[in-house]
């Protein structure tokens, strides 16, 4: 199979100029012949600096769509780059990720040949990179998603163990691209541009209900800790604070209930206690009891001091285990206290090429900025 006919890479991307080289650095390195598309919602001035860093990788497949304005929502515009697609594979990968091509090839290969399943990927790693004390850089590791595949020939079954397990995003796994037009189709209908979660989570569930995913065993991802978020993304406590909630919950549960009722024959009352009986999990699990949010500023204080470059390493090597400790008290992770160890590369990754690639890049690129 040529893989270069059968994948495109969708990458949207905001005043990120610096991750956006880094990114494409990798894929040049890697000698990459998939397409690419670069679905730009930047300002004016870094657009253009956008421009002229994409066409300083001439061997990459790049097409640059940057008619978006500033305002344009990322939903709007991962769906409308996703109409430029012409392979029969997508994946969407954010500025700041990774996504390996042998991942990517491995799941093309393994969604070819299970039609029962809807989504392939791998193997997440996680890194941040510190300055100790300036005098050099060291790389952190550390896995956090789950490994788990969902192949429950119920829909019902695999929609409330996405939910009532939810670690990730499915649609930054490999999709069939007329699959995930449609998703990205589907979910605005039921959304508003300013619900984040609600169009994540329905854009997720969505993949589960009409198939089962596979989580190979291959690095498919290695995402940046460290990297600047672009705005404020709304929690659901933020949406009940404002009175949204209930009727954001409505729209995604019409969508979700009647999807499901579809697949799985299940009449649309059953379809939507199940939404309901998930919902009320992942709820459960994302957001702490009331008495345990007084103490989650904490974290944020201690996140603060950790970035201070001025503060000696033992000090905040300290500071990280005790804000690891609370944090997963007060449920704010989905993991269990980390131990200093666990930020080592596994031993199967130690000399993994994807990785040393991927480490040079955020060496040479620093600290990227927006420019």
């Amino acid at each position: 199979m040529k893989q270069n006919e059968f994948i495109t890479i969708v990458i949207p991307t905001y005043n990120r100029t610096g991750y956006l080289k880094r990114l494409l650095g990798y894929y040049n390195d890697c000698r990459l012949t998939y397409n690419i598309i670069v679905a730009d919602g930047s300002s004016d001035e870094i657009k253009k600096a956008n421009r002229e860093m994409v066409s300083s990788f001439p061997v990459l497949r790049v097409l640059h769509l940057d008619g978006y304005s500033p305002e344009t929502r990322l939903n709007v515009r991962i769906s409308d780059a996703l109409n430029y697609v012409n392979t029969k594979y997508s994946v969407i990968c954010a500025d700041d990720d990774f996504i390996t091509p042998k991942g990517m090839a491995q799941s093309v290969d393994f969604l070819e040949s299970h039609p029962d399943f809807s989504v392939a990927h791998g193997q997440y790693i996680f890194f941040n990179l510190e300055d100790e004390e300036k005098k050099e850089s060291k790389f952190r590791w550390k896995t956090i998603y789950s490994n788990e595949s969902i192949t429950s020939t119920d829909p019902a079954i695999r929609l409330h163990k996405q939910l009532s397990e939810y670690s990730i995003a499915t649609f930054y796994a490999v999709h069939k691209t007329e699959f995930l037009q449609w998703i990205w189709t589907e979910t605005p209908r039921y959304t508003k541009d300013t619900d984040a979660l609600f169009i994540e989570l329905l854009a997720s569930t969505l993949t589960l209900v009409y198939g089962k995913m596979k989580c190979l065993d291959v690095l498919y991802a290695v995402r940046d800790l460290s990297s600047t978020r672009v705005g404020y993304i709304q929690t659901f406590r933020d949406y009940m604070e404002a009175c949204t909630y209930k009727e954001q919950y409505v729209r995604f549960r019409e969508c979700l209930s009647a999807h499901l009722s579809k697949q799985s024959q299940l009449s649309l009352r059953k379809a939507k206690k199940v939404v309901d009986k998930a919902m009320t999990a992942y709820m459960k699990k994302r957001y702490p009891a009331k008495k345990r949010v007084i103490l989650a500023p904490l974290t944020i204080a201690a996140g603060h001091i950790m970035d201070r470059p001025n503060f000696p390493g033992w000090l905040r090597k300290g500071i990280r285990s005790s804000n690891t400790r609370l944090r997963s008290y007060l449920r704010l992770t989905r993991t269990e206290p980390v131990e200093e160890d666990a930020f080592d590369l596994p031993l199967s990754l130690r000399n993994d090429e994807d990785i040393e690639r991927i480490k040079r890049q955020v060496l040479s690129s620093a600290q990227p900025s927006a420019t």
